[in-house]
């Protein structure tokens, strides 16, 4: 296996792994530990948004060209939005409004707007990714066949 595709497919074992184990961490930790929820939550964000920003750097020092880093930028997206949404719950929960004054209000809701926004970017980074990726796929499969040749012959 060629360095690159080592380098390559650890970097992406660790995007797609990593933030499935920090949130089973982060229950681990909460529940048999006793330690805060909310901290080990920001302690699994920041680790994962610095592992998945390392990772995406390491897809962009092994890129071919411009499409590919492209792609690999929204494959990569997608579990950092989801990170990020997990450090803008912990954030919300502590905006938490007791008294509800409309400023805590205020502060509150915008912090749940941009949950959703993150939300509707991570499913739109998905489907870009998902599509991009298979037609990657065919791309590549129709550069391996040896003659693409008409069904009714040469013309």
């Amino acid at each position: 296996m060629s360095e690159k595709l080592r380098h390559r497919f650890a970097s992406g074992i660790i995007a797609l792994v990593l933030p499935i184990f920090g949130l089973y961490a982060e229950y681990l930790l909460a529940r048999y530990l006793n330690v805060d929820r909310e901290i080990t939550r920001i302690v699994v964000t920041v680790a994962c948004v610095s592992l998945l920003t390392h990772s995406w750097l390491r897809q962009r020092e092994y890129s071919c060209n411009l499409w590919e880093l492209g792609f690999w930028t929204f494959a990569l997206a997608v579990p950092l939005l989801g990170v990020l949404w997990l450090g803008l719950n912990v954030i919300r929960s502590y905006l938490y409004p007791l008294h509800w004054t409309d400023i805590e209000i205020s502060r509150w809701s915008r912090v749940c707007q941009l949950q959703d926004w993150d939300a509707k970017a991570a499913f739109a980074a998905a489907v870009v990714a998902v599509i991009w990726g298979a037609s990657m796929l065919v791309a590549m499969i129709v550069r391996r066949i040896p003659h693409w040749s008409h069904p009714l012959g040469k013309r």
